[in-house]
């Protein structure tokens, strides 16, 4: 997992999103991120921005994860995108839910 752009994730959400109306996603998201980056079940993930969600895609697949934090880091919602899908379906989850659930879609997107 490139680590410079987890890095330039980051700094996005410190420099930029905490200091918007949504910084409570960036609170959320910025505490979210060391979980992912050290998770080796994200090894082939790059990350991006979306409207001040989190990306998670693999490169070569149409798909990709977004997420936003609903509640400071106790709530977050969770989509798997695909690009020929109409429809955008989130998914609520709590804190604890939020790693096994990302890391169902990703292993889903890897298997296609």
């Amino acid at each position: 997992m490139p680590s410079e752009e987890w890095d330039k994730i980051t700094v996005r959400y410190q420099d930029v999103y905490l200091n918007s109306r949504d910084a409570e996603n960036a609170k959320g998201i910025l505490s979210l991120i060391p979980r992912i980056k050290n998770n080796p079940a994200f090894a082939d993930v790059v990350p991006s921005t979306s409207l001040m969600a989190l990306c998670l895609e693999i490169p070569g697949k149409k798909a990709r994860v977004l997420i936003w934090c609903e509640k400071d880091g106790v709530e977050y919602s969770i989509s798997l995108q695909d690009d020929f899908q109409a429809e955008e379906k989130w998914t609520k989850v709590s804190n604890e839910e939020v790693i096994p659930v990302v890391e169902s879609y990703i292993q889903k997107i890897s298997s296609e």
